[in-house]
């Protein structure tokens, strides 16, 4: 697929202008300017994304028919499941979509089987989240599909244990025969000028929602992790050095007497395991502020024997509660090393440049 993206442009954000071009249905120039800039924010959300969603949704791009862009399983997007973002005059859509008639039997199969599964997966995902089941007219000679009527539409949080057991249940039924196929729908809505506001860091916030959708597709999908690293039982034993100089010469100081900082033990659930964050406080919030419309800052990690700068302290409505969200590599020594219901310390430290350094370590003794 042609891109509409010069070589030498660089994502810094979606403006205002992209959501206005979808408006104005007809300005060629317009509309070109928004796939353009959809196009940078797709490649540079690929880049950032998680090593699940990179692993299951290897193919990505720009689809200018639907004016999106999109992740997705298989070459040909339909055939698998896709995750595709619309941006409209209000408002940004991410939309997980499964559609393919053959791809769905075994989607509905799984979640038939344990509809309590399938319902505590999508009920874990924080936000809002628009659920959508469509039972299609399926033409087998074109392959083409007409709306029917909903199986269900309504919020993830109006679905209950009673609703989801009839509604899998007929979803698997009714895709079998040959003349239905039923499509399931999530869908995640952001305000364009919220977006608009974000800059660069909406690639840091979408990425970060994306990584919520992957125990659901895993399940329903039958999708499957690349495997890790084993377990090293030494390493979570092992308590970080005070001190530690890297490659290059920098001696990075995490103690002093006069530094300005925090410590805090937290409780570590399977879902922040699988997701990669570590929950703080709102009170530990304002530590990491710099001015009143901050949402994340950046900060220095330290874990096992590794050095990161891509993990983030991340602030979340409506509390102000302060979460810190991993870098992959972070996420997967998180995985390694620690199970459900584990402690880990988390030390945090202000350097003389205002830089913030974080120390994340197993409880020992």
């Amino acid at each position: 697929m042609e891109g509409v993206v010069p070589n030498n442009q660089q994502f810094n954000g979606l403006p205002m202008p992209v959501f206005a071009a979808f408006g104005w249905m007809g300005e060629e120039t317009a509309i070109n300017y928004a796939l353009s800039q959809l196009e940078l924010f797709i490649e540079a959300l690929h880049q950032q994304s998680s090593r699940d969603i990179r692993h299951y949704f290897t193919h990505y791009g720009l689809d200018k028919t639907s004016q999106t862009v999109y992740f997705a399983s298989h070459e040909e997007a339909e055939k698998g499941a896709q995750i595709a973002f619309y941006a409209r005059p209000l408002s940004f859509q991410m939309l997980l979509t499964m559609s393919n008639k053959d791809f769905m039997m075994g989607v509905w199969r799984r979640s038939k089987k344990d509809s309590a599964k399938w319902l505590s997966l999508l009920q874990e995902m924080e936000g809002e989240w628009d659920l959508r089941i469509q039972q299609m007219e399926w033409n087998e000679e074109t392959g083409e599909m007409v709306f029917y009527k909903d199986l269900y539409k309504d919020s993830v949080s109006a679905l209950d244990a009673e609703t989801a057991k009839e509604v899998t249940e007929r979803a698997y039924y009714l895709n079998g025969d040959e003349k239905w196929a039923v499509v399931f729908s999530l869908g995640h809505t952001y305000e364009s000028e919220d977006i608009s506001s974000m800059g660069r860091q909406v690639v840091e916030v979408v990425a970060e929602r994306m990584k919520e959708i992957v125990p659901l597709v895993e399940f329903m999908a039958s999708f499957k992790r690349k495997p890790t690293a084993p377990r090293v039982a030494t390493a979570a034993a092992v308590p970080v050095p005070v001190s530690r100089k890297k490659a290059g010469g920098k001696v990075i100081s995490q103690t002093s007497d006069e530094a300005e900082g925090f410590t805090h033990v937290a409780l570590l659930k399977p879902l922040h395991l699988r997701r990669g964050f570590i929950n703080l406080t709102p009170e530990h919030w304002p530590f990491f502020q710099a001015h009143a419309r901050m949402e994340t800052r950046p900060v220095k990690a330290l874990y096992g024997e590794q050095e990161d700068t891509e993990t983030a302290v991340w602030r979340l409505l409506p509390n102000d509660q302060a979460r810190i969200v991993l870098s992959e590599p972070a996420q997967m020594w998180l995985e390694e090393n620690f199970v459900a219901n584990d402690k880990i310390k988390v030390k945090v430290v202000k350097l003389p440049n205002d830089e913030i350094c974080v120390t994340l370590s197993p409880i020992t003794g």
